[in-house]
């Protein structure tokens, strides 16, 4: 069977999805789907000006075409809004692919959530969720020098909502401090707005929560702040991650202090890797499979919960 690739939604993100596809020599198709017929037209204007052969790119605005474009060999990128995302899934599972990557949240609520992880278990699908920073060098390097003996603090700092970026850094300290449980101790809504895609809200506010029984997180997020600050501190080493800026500092409790320069990646990049991955192998060890993101979500819709913004239409 020869691969293939299916991206479901041409928006944003879809299109940077399509750019990575576009760097793989490994697939025979590339299928693009959007219920829009104006996405589905700017396609060749994005091909034109990022120097992406046109003629690669099967563009459907049917459903059921769509749907039955997926076969064993095909990989399907999940790129629509969260709103939906359970039947969509379920039809794209039912056709049994080799892969699904799907965009976070990758739902709207721990039922929703649950409800794929079952149907994928149970038709032995694999998917995963679109979490990059598993791909960059520097939370690597971290992963692998955390003293994990003592206790762990982690906290985020960042400019935009907690269910657009918040689940990012939810699901950053989950890996890098191996979590396996938690309690929040306290969330605090400040604010709850419309996002760029019409209809659909995120939120300000501040999560704290203890993980594994031990280990202390702060999150918190303001819409105009410019700070996008990480810190993890364990042991006699403190790491700090400042991507806008593409430095990473590494302090000890001796005074000796190391600042680095880091790469980030983009979605295009992250997703080219993945996508030759999944060719070669089948599997994916980048990005985290739907099991393993499931504590990140869980603490985003507990935190909506906590916040009494549960079933506010986050995307």
């Amino acid at each position: 069977m020869r691969n293939k690739l299916v991206i479901i939604g041409l928006g944003n993100i879809g299109k940077r999805h399509l750019q990575a596809a576009a760097k793989v020599e490994g697939l025979a198709e590339i299928v693009g789907f959007d219920v829009s017929a104006d996405a589905i037209k700017s396609i060749p204007s994005f091909c034109s000006v990022n120097g992406i052969k046109f003629d690669r790119i099967k563009t459907i605005g049917d459903r059921p075409e769509m749907l039955a474009s997926i076969d064993p060999g095909a990989i399907v990128i999940v790129a629509t809004t969260a709103r939906g995302r359970v039947p969509l899934l379920e039809d794209i599972i039912a056709r049994r692919p080799l892969a699904v990557i799907a965009e976070k949240p990758l739902c709207q609520n721990g039922p929703e959530y649950e409800k794929i992880i079952k149907v994928a278990a149970d038709s032995g699908v694999n998917i995963y969720v679109n979490f990059p920073r598993h791909a960059f060098p520097a939370y690597r390097d971290i992963f692998n020098a955390l003293d994990r003996r003592g206790r762990i603090s982690f906290s985020a700092r960042f400019p935009d909502g907690l269910a657009c970026i918040g689940i990012h850094m939810f699901e950053l300290m989950t890996w890098l401090l191996k979590g396996k449980d938690y309690l929040i101790l306290n969330a605090k809504e400040r604010g709850v707005y419309e996002t760029k895609r019409a209809g659909y809200q995120d939120l300000d506010g501040d999560v704290a929560l203890e993980l594994n029984g031990k280990d202390l997180a702060f999150f918190s997020t303001i819409k105009e702040q410019e700070l996008f600050s990480i810190r993890i501190a364990a042991g006699d080493k403190e790491f700090s991650v400042y991507e806008s800026e593409k430095k990473l500092i590494i302090a000890d409790t001796s005074g000796a202090m190391s600042i680095k320069e880091i790469d980030v990646f983009y979605v295009s990049q992250v997703s080219a890797l993945v996508i030759e991955e999944l060719i070669k192998t089948g599997r994916s060890k980048i990005l985290p499979d739907i099991e393993g993101a499931r504590l990140a979500h869980q603490i985003l819709f507990e935190s909506l919960e906590k916040s009494r913004l549960a079933g506010i239409n986050i995307t």
